[in-house]
């Protein structure tokens, strides 16, 4: 086997790894993904930086709107309320 072949079969290995890791990585981030999911998706992206910047990403944005369904739920009971409640 040559040396090109060689890193064209790495290559081809990585993207399918990332294409596989990309589409669990919703399912990571709602903690819904199996054990063996999660662990074959954090082993990957200790190495490959773009997989990783992309699991940070989803974990930011969960944490920027974690807080809307406390807000949205607050408002829809306040809303209950004041319809049942007002004269």
């Amino acid at each position: 086997m040559q040396k090109s072949d060689y890193w064209k079969g790495l290559v081809m290995i990585m993207n399918k790894n990332c294409n596989i890791v990309r589409d669990l990585i919703p399912l990571y981030s709602d903690n819904t993904a199996s054990d063996e999911s999660k662990k074959f998706i954090e082993e990957h992206c200790r190495t490959c930086d773009k997989c990783n910047r992309i699991l940070s990403l989803s974990k930011t944005e969960i944490d920027k709107t974690a807080h809307l369904d406390d807000e949205i739920n607050s408002v829809w009971k306040r809303r209950f309320w004041l319809l049942f409640l007002s004269p």
